[in-house]
C-alpha cells in the first residue's frame, strides 16, 4: 500500500479540488460524495473514512485523504480492502496518535483479565477462610 511520488502529486490535485474553503481539510460529507464513484457501499466507505481520520475530527488533512483515497485505488485493482489501517500509509506525523489509540484498545482487555484474576484470588481466599 506505499505510494509513489506521482500518486501523491495526483492525489494532492484531487484533495485541492475538493477543499472549496482552502483551510486545508476536506470534510466528512465531501470525501464520501467523490469516493461514492468507486461503487463501494456507504458503509465500506464509512469504515474506511474512520480508518483514515487518525486524528477523530470528523475531517481530513491531505495525510489522511491519501490514506482513503490510496486504498480506493489500489482496491481498483483487485486488492481487497483492508481491516485495519497499513503500516505503510501511517504518516509519521501521525504515527503517535496510532500508538496511543492501540493502547487505548488494549487497556479495555488488561482491566478484564486483572478483574478475573482479582475475583479467582478472592475465590481461594474465601476457601482458605472456610477452610479455617
Amino acid at each position: 500500500f506505499a505510494t509513489t511520488p506521482q500518486q501523491r502529486g495526483f492525489y494532492q490535485q484531487l484533495f485541492m479540488q475538493l477543499d472549496k474553503d482552502k483551510d486545508r481539510f476536506v470534510g466528512h460529507d465531501e470525501v464520501l460524495t467523490y469516493h461514492s464513484q468507486s461503487g463501494l457501499p456507504r458503509e465500506k466507505l464509512e469504515e474506511l473514512f474512520k480508518m483514515a481520520d487518525i486524528d477523530r475530527d470528523g475531517q481530513l488533512d491531505f495525510a489522511e485523504f491519501v490514506i482513503i483515497t490510496h486504498i480506493l485505488f489500489t482496491c481498483r485493482n483487485g486488492i481487497p480492502l483492508p481491516k485495519e489501517l497499513p503500516a505503510s500509509l501511517i504518516p509519521p506525523s501521525k504515527a503517535s496518535l496510532i500508538q496511543q489509540q492501540k493502547e487505548e484498545a488494549a487497556e479495555p482487555e488488561e482491566e478484564e483479565e486483572e478483574a478475573e484474576l482479582n475475583t479467582n484470588l478472592l475465590k481461594r481466599l474465601q476457601k482458605i477462610r472456610n477452610k479455617l
